[in-house]
């Protein structure tokens, strides 16, 4: 068995699978909805064919899509929308070569000039935005030799920025997601050491990597207080809080192998219980990355066609990604949207 090297499943695998997984197709896009459409935008950083990072605001209610950004691609793709100020965040490269936060002012469809929000990190991705509040919270690396990821916030009025438990060095923030309403943090951590230690074991003993294990914590800003909801040995890479802030949807795997099976489970805080919602199936697979309806009454989430589409210029074969919306009612997966020129990698609303 190939040895297994300790970066390939930070961050780096990320875009390991945005570059992968890109089509080289006729561009088509779909649009439809019954249930879900009292969300009015979701928004899609997507990659295209040429490495292009695109940010799309897809109206809901009028099947209409509309391109807020264009960029190259230089690393993993991120954004977070204020529709009160027109201003969308992002993360870029800059000429040091470290990745920090920029904001771009929308007015009529013209760009105005980009505008860097942050010097001092050496990387930043995974934007959440409390557009009330105006303060971005985001996942960081403090620098060139930190391996652990932290979740900071910026006040967008004062500039000031608070890192959460800067001092934690073996407790890295896999995944995180952010509740205005409720003002809860949720943080997806998993610990360095142990990963590093069963990736020794799995490349000594040429067996599988174990997953270390991966904490759910939630912290609310209100009263300053955290709370431990749940542990488990289980590769998560994505979750999200339901808007009550009473329920967690992650998706996960048992292996880091990009063939395997994957699931979206739910996990009720009050009752700690842990209950399987969507797992592969023929039609789709590699379901991942939930994202509550404001009324969660379902959930959003991507996934990968099962077929495989032969990429001519590469001569590679891939699958096609989509993004569906799952209804707790009705136990029914709708289509959303879908283009074939490209990747969908991060959603938001």
């Amino acid at each position: 068995m190939k040895k297994i090297k300790f970066g390939l499943i930070t961050s780096l695998t990320l875009i390991l699978i945005v570059s992968g997984y890109i089509l080289v197709t006729k561009s088509h896009q779909s649009i439809s909805s019954t249930t879900y459409n009292k969300d009015s935008s979701l928004y899609i950083d997507f990659v295209d064919e040429k490495l292009k990072h695109i940010v799309y605001e897809v109206n809901l209610k009028k099947f209409k899509e509309k391109n807020l950004l264009k960029k190259d691609l230089k690393d993993y793709p991120t954004s977070a929308y204020s529709k009160k100020d027109k201003i969308l965040y992002f993360t870029e490269e800059t000429r040091n070569k470290d990745q920090q936060l920029f904001q771009q002012e929308l007015y009529k469809n013209m760009y105005k000039k980009r505008k860097q929000l942050t010097y001092n990190f050496n990387y930043v991705d995974f934007l959440r935005l409390d557009d009330h509040r105006n303060i971005i919270y985001m996942r960081v690396l403090l620098d060139s030799n930190d391996r652990d990821f932290h979740v900071a916030k910026m006040d967008l009025n004062t500039k000031e920025i608070k890192v959460f438990n800067k001092e934690n060095k073996n407790n890295s923030v896999v995944w995180f997601d952010y509740n205005p309403k409720t003002q809860q943090l949720l943080m997806i951590n998993k610990s360095i050491k142990e990963e590093a230690k069963n990736i020794n074991l799995s490349n000594e003993k040429d067996q599988p990597l174990k997953a270390p294990k991966y904490t759910a914590t939630i912290f609310k800003e209100k009263d300053n207080s955290t709370k431990r909801i749940f542990s488990a040995h289980k590769f998560i890479d994505s979750a999200a809080l339901s808007p009550d802030g009473e329920k967690i949807l992650f998706s996960w795997k048992n292996s880091i192998d990009p063939e395997a099976s994957s699931t979206i489970s739910l996990f009720d805080i009050q009752t700690k219980k842990e209950k399987v919602v969507l797992k592969d199936s023929k039609e789709l697979i590699n379901v991942h990355q939930p994202l509550y309806s404001k009324g969660g009454n379902g959930f959003y989430f991507i996934a990968d066609l099962n077929k495989v589409i032969k990429n001519k210029t590469t001569n590679t074969q891939m699958h096609p990604s989509t993004i569906k919306f799952f209804d707790f009612n009705s136990n029914e997966i709708e289509d959303v949207w879908f283009k074939e020129n490209g990747t969908p990698i991060n959603i938001y609303l």
